[in-house]
């Protein structure tokens, strides 16, 4: 598969969220050359704060979006049915790309994206042909179905509508 190319005016940061047993800062390095561009800024969260913070400050019912928004047939109903029975549960999020407008930071809270999609399920990726999906995403909201899509085409997505936005999303000052 092809990788995807950034403009030079996008900023690029990546979170790598322990979330699975072989999660580990060994294994986020390696996973750095998925991304192979210039000025990109790699982080490791061990313990999986960054996906509970975006979970409990910008998203805090997702799971149960989701499962609301899925056929009682769908494969995925099952795995977010665990989140859903308990409404107090917080389901970190990870698996998610974000996109912000030029200048926004990050201070107390995590702030709002004017775009994200973020992954359900991985069907994996060795033995996909080319062009086949490699997953289930969601893109700006978790109350409406699934698509198939891919990690890459994603990316090649968002960056070219950042490009034809000029670098950002919707008006910058």
């Amino acid at each position: 598969m092809a990788k995807p190319e950034f403009s030079a005016r996008i900023q690029v940061s990546v979170v790598w969220i322990a979330m699975l047993p072989t999660d580990n800062e060994a294994a986020a390095r390696k996973a750095i050359q998925i991304i192979p561009v210039g000025d990109v800024r790699h982080y490791f969260d061990s313990d999986g704060g960054v996906g509970l913070a975006l979970s409990q400050d910008l998203f805090p019912s997702w799971h149960r979006e989701i499962f609301a928004a899925l056929p009682e047939d769908h494969v995925l109903k099952e795995a977010f049915a665990r989140y859903s029975s308990d409404p107090g549960a917080i389901a970190p999020l990870w698996d998610a790309l974000f996109v912000f407008r030029p200048g926004v930071t990050w201070t107390d809270r995590p702030p709002a994206p004017d775009e994200f999609v973020k992954q359900l399920a991985f069907y994996g990726g060795q033995g996909l042909k080319k062009g086949q999906p490699s997953g289930s995403f969601v893109r700006d909201s978790f109350r409406d179905l699934p698509i198939e899509s891919d990690w890459f085409d994603e990316l090649r997505r968002i960056s070219a509508e950042l490009d034809a936005s000029g670098g950002g999303t919707g008006d910058s000052e």
